[in-house]
């Protein structure tokens, strides 16, 4: 079972990471938490974004330390130090 959900803004076959999202959590019957890459400054603009909760945007090029924030942030979890960032998981201290 998916934890997160990690796609592009602009997708083939005019698709867009929202519609993306909508489908996925749909099948799934949850709100899964979900972070949009996108390189369009204007999809910030899309009406349908708001409609969305628990959704991070992040504009590209994105930095390796901005995305692993985010998906720490959005699976409410915390990650070892840096130097073990390829090890595993940790839950965040309450």
């Amino acid at each position: 079972k998916p934890q997160i959900l990690l796609t592009d803004y602009r997708l083939p076959n005019g698709q867009t990471g929202v519609s993306v999202t909508q489908s996925v959590r749909h099948t799934l019957g949850h709100t899964l938490p979900t972070i949009i890459l996108t390189g369009d400054t204007q999809a910030h603009n899309d009406i349908s974004l708001n409609a969305l909760c628990n959704l991070t945007i992040l504009q590209k090029p994105v930095m390796t330390h901005k995305l692993i924030a985010s998906l720490r942030e959005s699976l409410g979890v915390c990650l070892n130090p840096p130097e073990a960032i390829d090890k595993s998981f940790s839950p965040c201290p309450l």
